[in-house]
């Protein structure tokens, strides 16, 4: 739970009352933002989202003011939020709360907004190597208030240098937000991308070889390289769902079981997507007899 008198004193600290008030009614200068309505909204995602919409000009204004830019850890946002939320606003209304994230959404988002101008994901996605890649973070699986205190303290020089990669700012809406958090979160915790050239050698050093090709027709298993390849989960459930007659089918032939260990299946799968690729550029490449 949020310390409220520390994140009262974070507040002053921080010098964050310089530019904004958690009540209007009690500004006496009555040109700072109020921040109290944001009490009825129960998730930090929201806050993290008007900080990324607001945050090229909260950086211009807290220059002009001569402050230096505060730093946070997640322990003090945490502290912070709890503080705003505390003090603000009281609302009749039910507290405003956030649906889950889709981090398929958020992939296509993280698209759409142009970030792949800057960030590659595991080494693809992008032809600029401007800003870090996030498949390599190891700051973004944390808590929210982690990632929050990550693009605090990051904002300003992507912020800097997003008109000239894009254009135009990109902002959020808080369920975008939410999506986009969502799949970098997950990004931790992907299975990282094989490798085909060590699952070739996975392909024939597991006996996989003894019942199927990999582009050179059927055995007394499919050719799998006509098998259709779909998503990591797609591929291990089908391997699931014909577990039972590969397992027949070997015991009857005396083969042992195979095992896999570390990127062994990772590797594999990448394999046979190639051999399929192969497959299907030259079943297109094959000319119709005249």
């Amino acid at each position: 739970a949020p310390n409220i008198d520390a994140g009262r004193k974070i507040f002053f600290s921080k010098r964050c009352a310089e530019c904004h008030v958690i009540n209007a009614q009690k500004d006496r200068k009555r040109d700072r933002v109020d921040l109290g309505h944001l009490r009825k909204y129960a998730s930090p995602m929201f806050v993290a989202t008007a900080v990324w919409n607001h945050g090229p000009k909260m950086v211009a204004r807290i220059k002009a003011k001569n402050i230096p830019l505060p730093t946070f850890n997640e322990h003090e946002l945490n502290d912070l939020i709890g503080y705003i939320k505390h003090e603000g606003t009281p609302s009749i209304e039910r507290p405003v709360l956030l649906r889950v994230g889709n981090p398929r959404h958020g992939q296509e988002i993280f698209k759409a907004k142009g970030c792949t101008q800057c960030h590659k994901v595991d080494g693809g996605g992008s032809t600029s190597d401007v800003g870090p890649d996030l498949g390599e973070a190891t700051d973004l699986n944390g808590s929210l208030s982690e990632i929050f205190s990550t693009l605090w303290h990051r904002g300003p020089s992507m912020w800097a240098l997003i008109p000239q990669k894009i254009g135009s700012y990109p902002e959020f809406t808080v369920d975008e937000m939410n999506d986009l958090i969502m799949y970098l979160y997950f990004l931790s915790y992907r299975d990282r991308p094989g490798g085909p050239v060590k699952g070739e050698k996975v392909f024939f050093d597991r006996g996989c070889l003894s019942c199927h090709t990999a582009g050179q027709g059927r055995k007394s298993g499919p050719d799998l390289a006509d098998s259709k390849l779909g998503t990591d989960g797609e591929v291990l459930v089908a391997i699931w769902n014909h577990l039972p007659a590969m397992e027949a089918s070997m015991e009857s032939a005396g083969l042992p079981w195979p095992e896999f260990h570390g990127t062994d299946m990772a590797d594999l799968i990448a394999f046979l997507r190639h051999k399929a690729a192969e497959s299907a550029e030259k079943r297109m490449n094959i000319k119709p007899v005249k």
